[in-house]
């Protein structure tokens, strides 16, 4: 790494954080802390959310809560949308953004469903008929704005997953860039704040992975250079189900509550990054120095009752 090594950590205040965020976040922290970098933290809400989190307690409270520490105060995007309209408005002037007023429901009445998460394929027939808005201040509000794809796939290297090729035309065509709420989407906010804030390195789940192709294909259009990449296999529950938020999997706060204390947890995290000594951890420095990327495991993890009863032992 040429510039110096920076990271996020990047909760969503959409429910409290779980232990497949928990191992993702400590993780990611440890390997910037062993480059010599610097951790910045970033509350990624311009996201919808039904829950009625606090990010100041449920989420930056459990983390300090862990021993995480990081290098500023939080950035939180909803509070600094300019540069995000500003990136929006580059593109635009590119011709490369149009308006949308369709719904999910109208665009799986001409996609095929399938099972398992899904996002509906914008196709290009379905794009308004130019000329499109270049100058958005006076674009109609109360719409959904998209960005034009092109066929081509997209060729990137993870560090951990290793090769990776995706093609967001035909996966999932025009994805939203800017929602009808006046927000950017998740992958507009992503994109625009990794540049500006000097990210270079981003730790994540191997379910972000085709999300990766998007957020590469955005900085290419703005011009930008992406970050490196680290996708690591998630945590499943015993049913091989993966850790969400959504299924209502244990929260970090709960097992704080239930006193269940931080150094457990972190022997739980360290067992399945493949530590070197789990069983020997007190604190989030003793996780630090026995911690190894190339220990993590290849495949994903599974969080099974025997784990969390070993969370209740002194």
């Amino acid at each position: 790494m040429n510039a110096v090594p920076t990271t996020r950590l990047a909760p969503s205040p959409t429910g409290g954080l779980h232990l497949g965020n928990a191992r993702t976040f400590v993780a990611n922290w440890a390997l910037a802390r062993q480059h010599g970098g610097k951790v910045l933290m970033r509350i990624e809400d311009v996201a919808p959310t039904s829950t009625t989190t606090t990010w100041q307690d449920d989420v930056l409270g459990i983390l300090q809560w862990l021993g995480l520490d990081w290098d500023g105060p939080a950035l939180i995007q909803s509070a600094e949308l300019p540069p995000h309209q500003t990136a929006l408005d580059q593109l635009a002037a590119q011709g490369l953004v149009f308006p949308c007023s369709k719904t999910r429901k109208d665009l799986l009445v001409v996609t095929a469903p399938q099972e398992g998460d899904f996002e509906a394929r914008y196709a290009p027939e379905l794009r308004p008929e130019l000329p499109w808005p270049t100058d958005l201040d006076h674009a109609p509000p109360g719409l959904n704005w998209r960005v034009k794809t092109s066929p081509g796939e997209i060729h990137f290297t993870d560090e951990f997953a290793g090769p990776q090729c995706f093609d967001p035309h035909r996966e999932v065509g025009d994805f939203i860039l800017w929602t009808k709420r006046g927000q950017p989407s998740y992958q507009l906010a992503c994109v625009v704040d990794d540049h500006r804030t000097g990210v270079n390195m981003v730790f994540r789940g191997d379910d972000l992975l085709s999300s990766t192709a998007r957020q590469i294909m955005l900085s290419k259009l703005l011009g930008w250079q992406s970050p490196r990449w680290w996708h690591v296999p998630l945590v499943l529950d015993e049913q091989g189900e993966r850790l969400a938020k959504r299924n209502k999997s244990i929260r970090l706060t709960e097992l704080r509550d239930a006193g269940v204390q931080p150094a457990a947890i972190l022997r739980l995290l360290a067992k399945w990054c493949g530590h070197v000594a789990p069983q020997d951890i007190t604190n989030i420095n003793d996780f630090l120095d026995g911690f190894s990327i190339d220990r993590m495991p290849r495949t994903p993890v599974r969080c099974v009752q025997k784990d969390l009863e070993a969370l209740q032992q002194p």
